[in-house]
């Protein structure tokens, strides 16, 4: 690492890139499935692995990828769907709010017929006590 000014300058690391746990200066090529491990090809031909169901990390890397693929594009079909069912809430509620007006203008319709049938019914009876 050299110093520039007051920075020090980090070697850039390859993220892609994955050493083997046991031989630190070996590249990670293949991925052990019994271990759930990357494992160089060391490890791969002269170790426990060996009796191991071991794929080229190349070949995992791809089908995490499609699989990876697969998720997003089942995400993106339960968004649509989800989308869809908020769209006819929103549809729904707005048909709610206009029942529930509706019925609002109907009982107070109704209440003021009633009322007016009261007044002129009151209106009657004292009409009819004073007349007797």
């Amino acid at each position: 690492m050299t110093k520039i000014h007051h920075h020090e300058v980090q070697p850039i690391q390859n993220k892609d890139v994955v050493m083997c746990d046991y031989h630190t200066n070996q590249k990670g090529v293949i991925y052990c499935k019994t271990c759930n491990k990357i494992i160089c090809m060391i490890c791969a031909l002269t170790s426990t692995h060996q009796s191991h169901e071991t794929v080229n990390i190349e070949n995992i890397k791809l089908e995490i990828r499609l699989k990876n693929q697969e998720l997003i594009e089942k995400a993106k079909k339960k968004k649509d769907e989800v989308f869809q069912i908020y769209k006819k809430m929103n549809e729904d509620l707005k048909k709610l709010e206009k029942k529930r007006i509706e019925c609002s203008n109907q009982m107070k319709k109704r209440f003021e017929t009633y009322y007016q049938m009261l007044n002129k019914r009151e209106k009657e009876l004292k009409l009819n006590i004073q007349t007797k």
